[in-house]
């Protein structure tokens, strides 16, 4: 038996596919950090019921596309798929796309944005300067950081990378490097692990130095 909550999903999907009927364009649907909800029971259920459309696209108007952004590969969201169960890696959709678009700025980029930034909100920075940065709270140090703390093994050959200066072959099929890479902290470099960038690798070389000696 269907609860109110399931028909007002019920409803809200016949009315997008209404509107998915009715346009005179198709429409995409664009998710955005998908991250952060994937531990919601009814975002999971409405991922559940868009695929549920999708599959029955030939009889029930729906979405052309949908994107889910977000840190994660849509393969390896960390769900919650029932109120009793421990997070686990899964997918509920079994059908993806590669995104096959370049997403890294240069030097050049990153600097219009900050300075953009800083004309928005005067804040009083110097674009481009690494050390005053790297003094700033800024939410995606905070963001690393967490993701560190939550997979110990990944943090742990970052830091005999970065701190101990370790020559670690670059294998991407290898758990931990394959985080790094999709939590964008890692490139290769010769062949061996190397950070993404000369920001984060001061920031991590800042954090793993406090802990030792903190």
């Amino acid at each position: 038996m269907k609860t109110d909550e399931d028909l007002s999903v019920d409803m809200m999907f016949e009315g997008l596919s209404r509107i998915c009927e009715t346009s005179k364009k198709p429409i995409v649907l664009m998710v955005d950090e998908v991250d952060s909800a994937s531990n919601n029971q009814v975002f999971i259920d409405f991922l559940a019921q868009l695929r549920g459309y999708y599959l029955d696209r030939e009889n029930q108007p729906t979405f052309r596309s949908v994107i889910l952004a977000g840190v994660y590969d849509i393969k390896n969201l960390k769900l919650k798929l029932r109120p009793d169960e421990e997070h686990q890696y899964n997918s509920p959709w079994n059908i993806a796309a590669d995104f096959d678009v370049d997403m890294s700025f240069s030097a050049g980029q990153i600097e219009v944005m900050l300075k953009e930034y800083e004309t928005d909100h005067h804040a009083g920075m110097e674009t481009e300067a690494v050390n005053i940065l790297l003094k700033m709270n800024i939410p995606l140090f905070g963001s690393m950081a967490k993701q560190l703390d939550t997979y110990k093994d990944m943090r742990k050959m970052i830091e005999e990378a970065v701190y101990q200066g370790k020559r670690i072959p670059f294998i991407p099929t290898e758990k931990s490097i394959n985080l790094g890479l999709m939590f964008c902290f890692l490139k290769e470099e010769n062949g061996y692990v190397a950070v993404a960038n000369r920001i984060f690798e001061m920031f991590l070389m800042n954090l793993f130095s406090d802990n030792i000696w903190g």
